[in-house]
């Protein structure tokens, strides 16, 4: 059975190091540089370069090919359902996929309360159906469910009064 540790643990390192690839863009290029180096997976181009302020990674791993962004005010991973709606005032600063599965860190300026109420609503608008739902200050978590998808919202309270938002699109199991 292959060692499936390092493909899994990749997604997170990548995820976690996102926030300091944003604030600090030297040291975030090289921490990604070594998360690279440390999975053993090869590199893919790039289709097209990033721009300044963005790092893109690209790895083909056995699973299929997985992409990491980390930057500010990210444009949409392509492929990404229009029946998901984003609060308009968050900024996308991370994203990944693998396969269908889409992972994104976004940042709003609003506190957890309204950016939470306002997202839990836009998703029954758009046909979601909660399937859990924890409200535990200072995170708040929605998991719901659409046709054969599975979304995964958290929401966590910053110190500076905004909002941290991860969103996990993947296929619903069973």
């Amino acid at each position: 059975m292959a060692d499936r540790s390092t493909p899994m643990a990749l997604p997170l390192l990548l995820a976690l190091l996102a926030a300091g690839c944003v604030r600090d863009e030297p040291r975030g290029r090289d921490l990604l540089e070594r998360a690279i180096e440390a999975s053993g997976e090869p590199v893919a181009d790039v289709a097209e370069p990033p721009s300044q302020d963005e790092n893109i990674v690209t790895l083909q791993t056995e699973d299929g090919l997985y992409t990491a962004t980390a930057g500010d005010d990210l444009p949409l991973p392509p492929g990404f359902p229009g029946d998901i709606r984003l609060p308009a005032d968050a900024r996308v600063q991370a994203s990944t996929t693998r396969g269908t599965a889409i992972s994104l860190s976004l940042h709003s300026p609003r506190s957890a309360d309204p950016v939470f109420e306002g997202f839990r609503a836009a998703q029954r608008q758009a046909g979601w159906r909660e399937a859990e739902v924890i409200e535990q200050a200072p995170v708040r978590s929605l998991g719901l469910r659409k046709d054969a998808r599975l979304l995964e919202a958290t929401f966590t309270s910053e110190p500076d009064g905004g909002t941290a938002v991860s969103l996990t699109l993947r296929p619903a199991s069973g």
